[in-house]
C-alpha cells in the first residue's frame, strides 16, 4: 500500500505562487531573511527558533523553490495536528482520565479563534462515543474532528 503524498498538486501550486510573490527580483530566488514570512503566507506558523534553525540549513543569503519545498516538506512532517489537538484537550483534563465532558468540549469549540457553529458541534458530538457520564475520550474525538 503506497503512502499518500504529503501535498496535493494544488498545494504545490499555492506554494509556487507564494514563492513567486516573494521573489522580488524575478530571479527564482528568495532572500533567506524572508523565510518566516513566506512560511506563514502558505499557512504554517513556525516559532522564531524554528525559522532560525531552517535559515541555518540554507546555504547562503537566498534559496530556490526546490529548497523551499524541501523545507516545507520537512516542517509539515514535523507537525502532527492530531497530537497537537490531543495535547490541547489534555490541558482541560484535570483528572488525567483521557475524557472530557461534552459541555467542556462544546465550550472549547465555541471559543476557538475560528469557532465551530452549533450545528458543527452537534454533528461532531453526534459522531463521538459519549459514555453514561456524558464524557468523550478526547483522543477518539480528535480523530472525529480530523475526519470532519
Amino acid at each position: 500500500m503506497s503512502e499518500q503524498p504529503l501535498f496535493a498538486p494544488e498545494d504545490r501550486e499555492n506554494f509556487k505562487n507564494a514563492f513567486d510573490a516573494f521573489d522580488e527580483n524575478r530571479d527564482d530566488l528568495v532572500e533567506t531573511s524572508e523565510l518566516g514570512k513566506l512560511l506563514r503566507a502558505v499557512g504554517f506558523n513556525p516559532l522564531p527558533e524554528e525559522v532560525e534553525d531552517m535559515q541555518e540549513d540554507i546555504d547562503g543569503p537566498t534559496f530556490d523553490f526546490n529548497s523551499f519545498m524541501y523545507i516545507v516538506y520537512r516542517h509539515a512532517r514535523e507537525c502532527d495536528p492530531e497530537q497537537e489537538l490531543v495535547d490541547a484537550f489534555r490541558v482541560f483534563d484535570k483528572t488525567g482520565s483521557g475524557k472530557l465532558k461534552t459541555e467542556v468540549i462544546r465550550d472549547i469549540l465555541r471559543n476557538l479563534k475560528q469557532p465551530f457553529t452549533e450545528d458543527q458541534i452537534n454533528e461532531l458530538l453526534g459522531q463521538a462515543q459519549i459514555d453514561k457520564q456524558g464524557c468523550v475520550k478526547y483522543e477518539d474525538f480528535v480523530k472525529v474532528m480530523l475526519d470532519f
